[in-house]
């Protein structure tokens, strides 16, 4: 089972924040983590950025 760090790397790595952003919101939502969508996307801007 992949880390979620893994995941974002692999699956995510080609799309830009917009993008990545909006596919992030969709998979929590369906995936219904919508309550985890904002410390997620800190944590994602966090890396992204470091």
């Amino acid at each position: 089972v992949m880390g979620m760090n893994e995941l974002i790397e692999t699956e995510f790595a080609h799309l830009t924040t917009t993008e990545l952003r909006g596919t992030i919101l969709y998979w929590l939502g369906i995936s219904g983590q919508d309550s985890q969508v904002m410390s997620l996307l800190q944590d994602i801007e966090n890396t992204m950025y470091v």
